[in-house]
C-alpha cells in the first residue's frame, strides 16, 4: 500500500519499515517519473534542438566562389544564413576607379545588405554589372573567374 510519506519534489513514496508496498504502488511511482521526465525532456526552452545545438558548436562555415560572370550569382547553402560576409580575393571591398566606386564585397543578412548582396532562403544573390555602372557604382561580386571568400553564419 502507498506510504503517507512522500518524496519532496515530485511526490514518489518513501517507505518506511512499517509499510507494505504493493506493485501497483511501484507503476505509480513509474508513472510519477514518466511524467515529469518526458514533460522535463520536451521542454524547448529548457533544452536544445540538434539545429540549436549545431548553431553552438559550428555558428559559421567559410568557403569559396568563383564566379561566372552574370548578371546575378547564385551562392548555394546548406542552410539559411543570418549573416554573410563575402569578398574577393586580393581586391579592396570597396574601390574608386575612374570615377566609379567599385564594390568587390560585402554582407547580408535577411531583411538588408551592403548592396549588391542579398539572402534568400540558402541562398545568396551576387550582383555583376553589366555594361554602364549605374549612379556610379559599380558592382563586381560575380566576375568571371573572379575568387571569392565568404564567411556564412548560422
Amino acid at each position: 500500500m502507498p506510504t503517507n510519506n512522500k518524496t519532496t519534489n515530485i511526490g514518489l513514496n518513501a517507505w518506511v519499515a512499517t509499510d507494505k508496498p504493493k506493485r501497483a504502488d511501484f507503476v505509480a511511482d513509474n508513472e510519477l517519473i514518466d511524467g515529469v521526465l518526458s514533460g522535463h525532456l520536451n521542454d524547448g526552452n529548457m533544452h536544445l534542438s540538434a539545429t540549436q545545438r549545431n548553431r553552438i558548436s559550428a555558428p559559421f562555415v567559410t568557403g569559396g566562389y568563383s564566379g561566372d560572370g552574370a548578371a546575378q550569382g547564385v551562392l548555394l547553402l546548406d542552410f539559411a544564413p543570418t549573416l554573410v560576409l563575402f569578398a574577393r580575393q586580393t581586391k579592396p571591398i570597396f574601390a574608386q576607379s575612374g570615377g566609379e566606386t567599385v564594390v568587390s564585397g560585402g554582407f547580408a543578412i535577411p531583411f538588408a545588405g551592403s548592396g549588391g548582396i542579398t539572402i534568400g532562403g540558402n541562398r545568396v544573390y551576387l550582383t555583376q554589372t553589366q555594361g554602364a555602372a549605374q549612379d556610379g557604382v559599380r558592382y563586381n561580386l560575380n566576375e568571371q573567374y573572379g575568387n571569392y571568400f565568404y564567411i556564412a553564419y548560422k
